[in-house]
Protein backbone atom coordinates (compact mmCIF):
# COMPACT_ATOMS: atom_id res chain seq x y z
CA UNK A 1 0.00 0.00 0.00
CA UNK A 2 2.96 2.37 1.13
CA UNK A 3 4.52 1.52 -2.48
CA UNK A 4 1.17 2.19 -4.33
CA UNK A 5 1.03 5.83 -2.29
CA UNK A 6 4.07 6.51 -3.64
CA UNK A 7 3.67 5.80 -7.28
CA UNK A 8 0.99 7.58 -7.06
CA UNK A 9 2.93 10.73 -5.61
CA UNK A 10 5.58 10.41 -7.96
CA UNK A 11 3.74 10.07 -10.86
CA UNK A 12 1.46 13.40 -10.04
CA UNK A 13 4.27 15.30 -8.67
CA UNK A 14 6.95 14.28 -11.80
CA UNK A 15 5.06 13.84 -14.62
CA UNK A 16 1.98 15.72 -14.32
CA UNK A 17 3.66 19.31 -14.51
CA UNK A 18 2.57 22.37 -12.50
CA UNK A 19 -0.51 22.70 -14.92
CA UNK A 20 -1.35 19.74 -14.75
CA UNK A 21 -1.24 19.34 -11.17
CA UNK A 22 -3.47 22.39 -11.02
CA UNK A 23 -6.02 21.51 -13.55
CA UNK A 24 -6.16 17.86 -12.29
CA UNK A 25 -6.66 19.83 -8.35
CA UNK A 26 -9.42 22.27 -9.97
CA UNK A 27 -11.34 19.49 -12.25
CA UNK A 28 -11.43 16.85 -9.10
CA UNK A 29 -13.08 19.83 -7.00
CA UNK A 30 -15.28 20.66 -9.25
CA UNK A 31 -16.54 16.88 -10.05
CA UNK A 32 -16.71 16.12 -6.55
CA UNK A 33 -19.60 19.19 -5.81
CA UNK A 34 -21.20 17.67 -8.40
CA UNK A 35 -21.06 14.54 -6.24
CA UNK A 36 -22.17 15.66 -3.40
CA UNK A 37 -24.96 18.14 -5.14
CA UNK A 38 -26.36 14.87 -7.10
CA UNK A 39 -26.87 13.31 -3.57
CA UNK A 40 -28.54 16.30 -2.03
CA UNK A 41 -30.63 16.50 -4.85
CA UNK A 42 -31.73 12.97 -4.58
CA UNK A 43 -32.47 13.01 -1.01
CA UNK A 44 -34.72 16.08 -1.33
CA UNK A 45 -32.13 18.72 0.51
CA UNK A 46 -31.10 20.87 -2.30
CA UNK A 47 -30.93 23.84 0.25
CA UNK A 48 -28.61 21.97 2.34
CA UNK A 49 -25.77 21.72 -0.49
CA UNK A 50 -26.45 25.97 -1.23
CA UNK A 51 -25.71 26.98 2.03
CA UNK A 52 -22.83 24.34 1.83
CA UNK A 53 -21.57 25.62 -1.13
CA UNK A 54 -21.64 29.41 0.09
CA UNK A 55 -18.91 28.53 2.35
CA UNK A 56 -16.29 27.24 -0.33
CA UNK A 57 -15.51 30.26 -1.78
CA UNK A 58 -13.33 33.21 -0.13
CA UNK A 59 -15.88 35.79 1.04
CA UNK A 60 -15.26 39.47 0.84
CA UNK A 61 -16.78 39.73 4.32
CA UNK A 62 -14.13 39.39 6.87
CA UNK A 63 -16.53 38.08 9.39
CA UNK A 64 -17.72 35.37 6.86
CA UNK A 65 -14.39 33.74 7.67
CA UNK A 66 -14.67 32.76 10.99
CA UNK A 67 -17.52 30.46 10.02
CA UNK A 68 -16.06 28.43 7.22
CA UNK A 69 -12.13 29.14 7.38
CA UNK A 70 -11.45 25.90 5.34
CA UNK A 71 -12.34 28.84 2.30
CA UNK A 72 -8.75 29.68 2.56
CA UNK A 73 -8.00 26.49 0.77
CA UNK A 74 -11.31 25.78 -0.87
CA UNK A 75 -11.27 28.63 -2.94
CA UNK A 76 -8.17 28.47 -4.61
CA UNK A 77 -8.78 25.54 -6.96
CA UNK A 78 -12.97 26.30 -7.25
CA UNK A 79 -14.36 27.55 -10.54
CA UNK A 80 -17.99 28.73 -10.53
CA UNK A 81 -20.19 25.65 -9.89
CA UNK A 82 -22.64 24.47 -11.77
CA UNK A 83 -21.27 26.57 -14.64
CA UNK A 84 -19.82 23.48 -16.36
CA UNK A 85 -19.40 25.29 -20.04
CA UNK A 86 -17.69 27.60 -18.74
CA UNK A 87 -15.36 25.58 -16.42
CA UNK A 88 -14.51 23.51 -19.20
CA UNK A 89 -13.73 26.18 -21.56
CA UNK A 90 -11.40 27.77 -18.04
CA UNK A 91 -9.73 24.06 -18.34
CA UNK A 92 -9.18 24.24 -22.05
CA UNK A 93 -7.42 27.98 -22.23
CA UNK A 94 -5.43 27.16 -19.09
CA UNK A 95 -3.67 23.87 -20.83
CA UNK A 96 -3.53 26.28 -23.60
CA UNK A 97 -1.68 29.39 -22.24
CA UNK A 98 -0.14 27.34 -19.27
CA UNK A 99 1.58 24.84 -22.05
CA UNK A 100 3.07 27.91 -23.07
CA UNK A 101 3.56 29.06 -20.07
CA UNK A 102 5.59 26.27 -19.27
CA UNK A 103 7.78 25.67 -21.73
CA UNK A 104 9.56 29.07 -20.71
CA UNK A 105 9.72 28.68 -17.14
CA UNK A 106 9.95 26.66 -13.91
CA UNK A 107 7.32 24.32 -12.41
CA UNK A 108 8.13 27.04 -9.18
CA UNK A 109 7.61 29.73 -11.33
CA UNK A 110 4.19 28.53 -12.78
CA UNK A 111 2.84 27.34 -9.20
CA UNK A 112 3.88 30.92 -7.41
CA UNK A 113 2.11 32.78 -9.97
CA UNK A 114 -0.65 31.21 -9.90
CA UNK A 115 -1.11 30.60 -5.65
CA UNK A 116 0.59 34.43 -5.42
CA UNK A 117 -1.03 36.04 -8.08
CA UNK A 118 -5.03 34.13 -6.54
CA UNK A 119 -4.36 35.84 -3.33
CA UNK A 120 -3.06 39.07 -4.81
CA UNK A 121 -5.76 39.18 -6.86
CA UNK A 122 -8.13 38.30 -3.59
CA UNK A 123 -6.53 40.97 -1.51
CA UNK A 124 -6.94 43.26 -4.24
CA UNK A 125 -11.24 42.74 -4.67
CA UNK A 126 -11.52 42.61 -0.86
CA UNK A 127 -9.60 46.28 -0.22
CA UNK A 128 -12.36 47.66 -3.04
CA UNK A 129 -15.34 46.26 -1.29
CA UNK A 130 -14.29 47.81 1.61
CA UNK A 131 -12.85 50.91 -0.12
CA UNK A 132 -15.74 51.93 -2.88
CA UNK A 133 -19.09 53.25 -1.38
CA UNK A 134 -21.10 50.85 -4.30
CA UNK A 135 -19.99 48.05 -2.55
CA UNK A 136 -20.94 48.81 0.89
CA UNK A 137 -23.66 45.97 2.78
CA UNK A 138 -22.04 44.07 -0.30
CA UNK A 139 -20.72 40.29 0.32
CA UNK A 140 -18.67 39.05 -2.98
CA UNK A 141 -17.28 35.58 -3.48
CA UNK A 142 -14.03 34.99 -4.97
CA UNK A 143 -13.24 31.97 -7.00
CA UNK A 144 -9.81 31.22 -6.81
CA UNK A 145 -9.25 28.78 -10.12
CA UNK A 146 -10.33 32.41 -12.04
CA UNK A 147 -7.91 34.66 -10.57
CA UNK A 148 -5.24 32.17 -10.96
CA UNK A 149 -5.39 31.30 -14.64
CA UNK A 150 -5.67 35.25 -14.76
CA UNK A 151 -2.72 35.58 -13.04
CA UNK A 152 -1.04 32.80 -16.05
CA UNK A 153 -2.48 34.53 -18.74
CA UNK A 154 -1.05 37.71 -18.00
CA UNK A 155 2.82 36.07 -17.06
CA UNK A 156 2.49 34.11 -20.35
CA UNK A 157 1.59 37.70 -22.27
CA UNK A 158 4.39 39.30 -20.16
CA UNK A 159 7.02 36.63 -20.12
CA UNK A 160 6.88 36.05 -24.47
CA UNK A 161 4.69 38.81 -25.86
CA UNK A 162 5.67 38.29 -29.11
CA UNK A 163 4.58 34.58 -28.87
CA UNK A 164 2.10 34.02 -31.63
CA UNK A 165 -0.97 31.81 -31.79
CA UNK A 166 -3.47 30.72 -34.28
CA UNK A 167 -7.24 31.60 -33.40
CA UNK A 168 -10.45 31.23 -34.98
CA UNK A 169 -11.49 33.65 -37.57
CA UNK A 170 -8.59 35.68 -36.14
CA UNK A 171 -5.59 34.63 -37.39
CA UNK A 172 -2.20 34.66 -36.23
CA UNK A 173 -2.55 37.06 -32.89
CA UNK A 174 0.46 37.85 -30.58
CA UNK A 175 0.14 36.65 -26.97
CA UNK A 176 0.33 40.21 -25.47
CA UNK A 177 -3.35 41.35 -27.17
CA UNK A 178 -4.57 38.21 -25.83
CA UNK A 179 -3.37 39.20 -22.67
CA UNK A 180 -4.56 42.75 -23.08
CA UNK A 181 -8.04 41.56 -24.25
CA UNK A 182 -8.80 39.76 -21.52
CA UNK A 183 -7.51 41.99 -18.49
CA UNK A 184 -9.91 44.39 -20.89
CA UNK A 185 -12.88 41.96 -20.38
CA UNK A 186 -12.72 41.57 -16.84
CA UNK A 187 -12.51 45.50 -15.89
CA UNK A 188 -16.22 45.81 -18.05
CA UNK A 189 -17.16 42.64 -15.79
CA UNK A 190 -16.75 44.92 -12.75
CA UNK A 191 -19.84 46.74 -13.63
CA UNK A 192 -22.03 43.96 -15.56
CA UNK A 193 -21.57 40.69 -13.72
CA UNK A 194 -23.42 39.79 -10.75
CA UNK A 195 -20.48 38.97 -9.05
CA UNK A 196 -17.85 41.87 -9.23
CA UNK A 197 -15.47 40.67 -6.26
CA UNK A 198 -14.79 38.05 -9.06
CA UNK A 199 -13.75 39.96 -11.84
CA UNK A 200 -11.81 42.32 -9.52
CA UNK A 201 -10.26 39.33 -8.05
CA UNK A 202 -8.87 38.53 -11.69
CA UNK A 203 -7.94 42.06 -12.61
CA UNK A 204 -5.74 41.83 -9.66
CA UNK A 205 -4.21 38.72 -10.54
CA UNK A 206 -3.31 39.40 -13.92
CA UNK A 207 -1.67 42.61 -12.04
CA UNK A 208 -0.22 40.43 -10.02
CA UNK A 209 0.85 38.28 -13.26
CA UNK A 210 2.46 41.17 -15.12
CA UNK A 211 4.67 42.44 -11.95
CA UNK A 212 5.67 39.10 -10.83
CA UNK A 213 7.15 38.48 -14.62
CA UNK A 214 8.88 42.53 -14.85
CA UNK A 215 10.30 41.61 -11.52
CA UNK A 216 12.17 38.24 -12.25
CA UNK A 217 13.77 39.79 -15.41
CA UNK A 218 15.57 42.75 -12.69
CA UNK A 219 16.54 39.59 -10.99
CA UNK A 220 14.09 39.70 -7.94
CA UNK A 221 12.74 35.89 -7.37
CA UNK A 222 8.76 36.62 -5.49
CA UNK A 223 8.47 32.97 -6.02
CA UNK A 224 10.71 31.64 -3.13
CA UNK A 225 8.15 31.35 -0.90
CA UNK A 226 6.15 28.56 -3.25
CA UNK A 227 9.46 27.00 -3.61
CA UNK A 228 9.75 26.20 -0.03
CA UNK A 229 6.66 24.62 -0.24
CA UNK A 230 6.84 22.84 -3.19
CA UNK A 231 10.50 21.25 -2.29
CA UNK A 232 8.49 19.84 0.92
CA UNK A 233 6.16 17.69 -1.09
CA UNK A 234 9.53 16.33 -3.38
CA UNK A 235 9.13 12.50 -3.69
CA UNK A 236 12.20 11.38 -1.78
CA UNK A 237 14.40 8.26 -3.64
CA UNK A 238 13.49 5.32 -1.95
CA UNK A 239 17.37 2.78 -1.40
CA UNK A 240 15.24 -0.39 -0.99
CA UNK A 241 14.53 -1.42 -4.77
CA UNK A 242 15.95 -3.66 -6.69
CA UNK A 243 19.15 -3.06 -8.63
CA UNK A 244 18.29 -2.79 -12.20
CA UNK A 245 20.42 -5.53 -14.85
CA UNK A 246 22.93 -4.11 -16.72
CA UNK A 247 21.40 -4.39 -19.61
CA UNK A 248 18.31 -2.06 -18.76
CA UNK A 249 21.05 0.31 -16.61
CA UNK A 250 23.04 0.88 -20.08
CA UNK A 251 19.63 1.83 -22.04
CA UNK A 252 18.65 4.61 -19.13
CA UNK A 253 22.42 6.03 -19.02
CA UNK A 254 21.97 5.92 -23.11
CA UNK A 255 18.84 7.67 -22.46
CA UNK A 256 20.08 10.50 -20.02
CA UNK A 257 23.09 11.01 -21.77
CA UNK A 258 20.86 12.72 -24.50
CA UNK A 259 18.75 14.87 -22.18
CA UNK A 260 20.50 18.08 -20.38
CA UNK A 261 20.86 18.09 -16.97
CA UNK A 262 17.85 20.41 -14.73
CA UNK A 263 20.91 23.09 -13.80
CA UNK A 264 21.07 23.78 -17.63
CA UNK A 265 17.70 23.87 -18.22
CA UNK A 266 17.11 26.52 -15.00
CA UNK A 267 20.19 28.38 -16.46
CA UNK A 268 18.11 28.76 -20.18
CA UNK A 269 15.11 29.57 -18.37
CA UNK A 270 16.70 32.21 -16.33
CA UNK A 271 17.95 33.88 -19.55
CA UNK A 272 14.61 33.77 -21.32
CA UNK A 273 13.07 35.37 -18.22
CA UNK A 274 16.01 38.08 -18.41
CA UNK A 275 16.56 38.52 -22.95
CA UNK A 276 13.60 36.89 -24.12
CA UNK A 277 13.44 33.40 -26.12
CA UNK A 278 14.35 35.38 -29.28
CA UNK A 279 17.92 35.85 -28.27
CA UNK A 280 18.65 32.09 -27.23
CA UNK A 281 21.34 30.21 -29.23
CA UNK A 282 20.04 27.54 -31.37
CA UNK A 283 21.76 24.68 -29.13
CA UNK A 284 19.60 26.75 -26.32
CA UNK A 285 16.63 26.29 -28.27
CA UNK A 286 17.06 22.82 -28.67
CA UNK A 287 18.66 21.81 -25.43
CA UNK A 288 14.79 23.76 -24.38
CA UNK A 289 13.19 21.16 -26.56
CA UNK A 290 14.86 18.06 -25.78
CA UNK A 291 13.87 19.27 -22.10
CA UNK A 292 10.30 19.25 -22.97
CA UNK A 293 9.61 16.35 -24.82
CA UNK A 294 11.08 14.55 -21.81
CA UNK A 295 8.47 15.82 -19.71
Amino acid sequence: MNDIGYNFRDQFIRHYGAIGQIIAISAGLFLLLAVIHLFFFLVNQSSVFTAFYQTIPLSTRVSSWLNSPWSWVTWLFLFRYPDFIGTLFSLVWFYWIGGIFKDFTKSVVIWSVYLQGAFFGALFAILCYAIFPVFIGMEGYIFGASAGLNAIVAASATLVPDYGITLFLLGRVRLRWIGLAIVTFNIFMIASSGNPASALAQVGAALYGFLAIRALKQGFEWHQPIQWIVSLFQPKPHNNRTTKTSSSAKTNLSRKSTMPNQAEIDRILDKIASVGYENLTTDEKQTLFNASRRD
